[in-house]
């Protein structure tokens, strides 16, 4: 609750369920309150994913596409809302379990109570940034995103949170 914004860059590693890797991706983030982010993965390929905290786009300038439909607002189906997230009501919907190694570095392991995407959070945070984040979702696969260059409680303008679909791509509303 005290972080109500964060800006970083991340590289994310996805594993499957027997341990092999099977995608990495690097890029950048700002999260912001209000279920709004701004995720840019520069490699392997571009893709953008942005909430203005209502609705959610997925662009892929390769495909010269823009998807666009209502954000769900639940970090069991979406992760990254697990960041700057001020709903009092979020961790109901969690057994959480804080673990501490030494004074620098604090776990937070969510398991979700209901069915979803997401069996298991977890953040690690270290000196009070996050550090790095891990989700093991249903079919067993694991994704870890270790984040740097994090800075935290910045005012971040809704701009950075806003998109316009560019001239030529098509644009597909499921809203």
């Amino acid at each position: 609750q005290a972080i109500t914004s964060i800006s970083a860059n991340f590289v994310q590693k996805t594993t499957d369920q027997i341990g092999e890797l099977v995608n990495v991706s690097e890029g950048q983030m700002q999260v912001g309150e209000g279920s709004k982010f701004n995720i840019a993965t520069l490699t392997p390929f571009e893709q953008h994913l942005i909430s203005n905290g209502q609705d959610f786009y997925t662009f892929d300038p390769e495909l010269e596409q823009v998807v666009v439909r209502p954000l769900i607002k639940d970090a069991s189906q979406v992760p990254i809302l697990v960041l700057g997230n001020a709903d009092p009501d979020f961790l109901a919907r969690f057994e959480v379990q804080i673990e501490q190694d030494d004074a620098d570095l604090l776990e937070f392991s969510l398991t979700s109570r209901e069915n979803s995407v997401f069996e298991r959070l977890h953040l690690v945070f270290k000196s009070s940034k996050p550090q790095r984040l891990w989700f093991e979702d249903s079919l067993g696969q694991t994704t870890n995103i270790e984040l740097s260059q994090v800075t935290t409680n910045q005012i971040l303008p809704d701009s950075t949170f806003s998109f316009v679909v560019p001239d030529g791509v098509d644009l597909i509303d499921d809203r």
